[in-house]
């Protein structure tokens, strides 16, 4: 149940990110300009590291998992393929990944940072619906964390 509960956790903190711009208001948004799309353009630094992080951890305990297993039983071929053809897909796509990393963040600069904060600056409706969304959002991870609790 730890998994909900972290669910309900992960829910509530993206409710704030929802909220916050109607919470501050255009004002507020208007003098921050500058800095919010510095920190919007930060996410692509995040993608990365998530990127990175998610290949080697799955990958590490992938391998820890297969090796403590084969101690039991021995590990047959077609398994050994499976690993590595997933192995291999995996490290494909993260190296195109990491080749058109500058591509990838300048598209998150100029399609979604400017874009975006001009957007939550200017539409007044754009915010109110980020806020119901936050609102939707923040229920939901209370009520996962009140399933966890329940529940053990």
């Amino acid at each position: 149940m730890k998994w909900l509960n972290a669910t309900g956790l992960l829910l509530q903190f993206l409710s704030f990110w929802f909220a916050a711009p109607e919470i501050l208001g255009d004002g507020f948004l208007k003098r921050m300009q500058v800095g919010l799309k510095s920190f919007v353009t930060k996410l692509s630094v995040l993608v990365v590291i998530v990127v990175v992080l998610g290949y080697g951890l799955t990958f590490s305990v992938m391998g820890i998992l297969k090796g403590m297993s084969a101690s039991e039983t021995p590990v047959t071929k077609s398994e050994m393929m499976q690993y590595y053809i997933a192995f291999g897909i995996a490290t494909l796509l993260y190296l195109y990944f990491i080749f058109n990393y500058k591509k990838i963040r300048a598209f998150i600069d100029s399609r979604l940072a400017g874009p975006l904060i001009e957007k939550l600056i200017l539409n007044a409706d754009l915010r109110k619906n980020a806020l119901i969304t936050g609102a939707i959002l923040f229920t939901l991870g209370f009520l996962a964390q009140f399933m966890a609790i329940l529940l053990f």
